[in-house]
């Protein structure tokens, strides 16, 4: 549909607006998490000793994993935009994908650009769309699997069951948060499909 297209579009410009606007002002790597992520993106592909075996502390891995694409590259390591690309991917998904959701709750267009203006509006997701931080790949991978969820509730296509259940295995990858999600996620269907059958 042409309108998702559109918010992607538009929220693409809003993302790359946002970066370079905190980027300027010195604050993408404020956070001194957002650089411990950076370096142990760094530490996986450049290091004496590199590679998975630098994974782990504190932290899941899936964020460090898809820095690794670009963080080889002294700019997009210094300048923390190694990090940022996937915050601000998953910003314009998470945008485009709560359009759905509510297309998918029957609300009509202005609604759903409303719902999506509402999330782009709050300033601490145009900040953290912007840094090395996880918050937005959480986001962007728990929305993606709530949706898939309500799909599969809807017309009980197992298919939509599967992409939800990745979309959710890659956020418990990405924060500890997400695995409230999956436990939350399998009780509610094996409730439904308990009760159905």
């Amino acid at each position: 549909e042409y309108s998702s297209w559109i918010v992607g579009l538009v929220l693409t410009v809003i993302s790359i607006i946002a970066f370079i606007y905190f980027y300027q002002n010195g604050l993408g790597l404020a956070y001194n998490d957002a650089r411990s992520h950076l370096d142990i993106g760094r530490r996986v592909v450049e290091n004496l000793n590199p590679g998975a075996a630098q994974l782990g502390s504190v932290w899941l891995p899936l964020t460090h994993l898809l820095m690794g694409v670009t963080i080889w590259n002294d700019f997009m390591w210094h300048s923390g935009l190694a990090g940022a690309l996937w915050s601000m991917l998953s910003f314009v998904v998470t945008g485009v994908v709560i359009a759905l959701f509510l297309k998918e709750l029957g609300v009509g267009l202005l609604g759903r650009f409303v719902g999506v203006a509402l999330f782009v509006a709050n300033i601490n997701i145009l900040y953290l769309q912007s840094t090395a931080m996880t918050e937005l790949t959480l986001l962007g991978t728990m929305t993606v699997g709530a949706y898939y969820l309500l799909r599969w509730f809807k017309t009980e296509n197992s298919l939509y069951l599967v992409y939800s259940a990745f979309f959710i295995m890659l956020a418990t990858l990405v924060r500890y948060d997400a695995w409230f999600m999956l436990f939350f996620a399998a009780s509610i269907i094996t409730l439904y499909t308990f009760k159905k059958y």
